[in-house]
């Protein structure tokens, strides 16, 4: 998946970040946090790399489910959202859900 942005990410000040072959979105963390960024994304109701997960929450609400892992390169959160589509008890409801996360999708797209 794509994410494209109208406005301009800001430009990294400093040294150059460290990033190792085996890990190399370490710079992620090094980047300096641009709240003009991010509370655009939240009342888009968008999300992007590097946001926390409070961040992901304020965002997209709260999730249907929350697991964590540690793994080498860290500890890892997974939230999902998916209690609509799991609560649809038919394929036409099913269906119903897709289409107007469709719709959702295209009328940002119009807005950009």
């Amino acid at each position: 998946m794509t994410l494209h942005y109208d406005f301009e990410l800001p430009k990294r000040t400093g040294a150059k970040p460290t990033t190792t072959p085996s890990n190399p979105h370490m710079q992620l963390d090094q980047q300096p946090k641009d709240r003009k960024l991010v509370d655009e994304l939240i009342q888009r109701k968008q999300v992007a790399l590097g946001m926390t997960s409070q961040e992901v929450q304020a965002s997209l609400g709260k999730p249907s489910r929350k697991s964590s892992k540690i793994t080498a390169a860290g500890k890892q959160e997974r939230l999902e959202y998916r209690d609509r589509m799991r609560a649809a008890r038919t394929l036409q409801e099913q269906e119903q859900i897709r289409n107007q996360h469709h719709e959702q999708m295209q009328s940002r797209a119009k807005e950009r």
